[in-house]
């Protein structure tokens, strides 16, 4: 028997070669990269105290805005980063003031400069809550009483009594001999504020801000 002789050929193979390395010049930057702060301020609670030059100081957000108490008025407030734009009610004067929150404490400044940008209120938040309680307005502090449609305001010097129609009061008040009208308006459940005077006029004694307190 004869025997086939096969004969197989291997072929070497070269291995694969890497590519050869690729150069990209880039452009230099122009300018550097600074990094970008965020600044963070501490968000403001639903009432606050501080303590200022005029005493303490008592704010309650009201929607947009802060109304404030201190020993001898009332105030109402915006607020933009920590600085606080009021306007002020003490009796028969008013003002604007310009606080910055440090800390526990406002501090800035008390000016007789009034505009007659708050002279006219309007409703603003939701009343959510009756008016009866203790409040405090630039005429002291004050306690209403409700019944009905029949508003019974007591405050330092005297008393106020109104009918109420939607969130309208038209009031009498008096003090000793001393009698006179008033035209108020619930602007939220924080504030009650409107005008007073004397004799046939219900607008001609100045503001009437009332202050819901705790």
């Amino acid at each position: 028997m004869k025997r086939a002789l096969v004969c197989l050929s291997f072929a070497a193979c070269s291995p694969a070669r890497a590519p050869a390395t690729v150069s990209l010049a880039l452009p230099l930057p122009t300018a550097s990269i600074s990094p970008v702060s965020e600044v963070r301020h501490a968000p403001f609670a639903q009432e606050m105290d501080f303590s200022s030059d005029q005493g303490p100081i008592h704010l309650v957000k009201d929607g947009d805005r802060f109304a404030g108490t201190y020993p001898n008025g009332v105030m109402s407030c915006t607020v933009k980063a920590e600085t606080f734009t009021c306007h002020w009610y003490q009796q028969s004067g008013e003002g604007t003031a310009k606080l910055r929150r440090e800390g526990d404490r406002l501090e800035g400044t008390w000016d007789d400069d009034a505009e007659d940008d708050e002279t006219l209120p309007v409703p603003r938040g939701a009343v959510t809550r009756a008016l009866d309680g203790s409040w405090q307005s630039n005429w002291g502090q004050a306690t209403f009483t409700t019944k009905g449609q029949n508003v019974h305001i007591d405050y330092d010097q005297g008393t106020v009594d109104c009918t109420q129609r939607d969130r309208n009061l038209a009031c009498t008040w008096q003090e000793g001999g001393t009698s006179g009208g008033a035209d108020l308006v619930i602007e939220s459940s924080w504030i009650v504020r409107g005008r007073w005077g004397t004799g046939t006029s219900n607008t001609d004694g100045g503001i009437w801000m009332f202050v819901r307190r705790r």
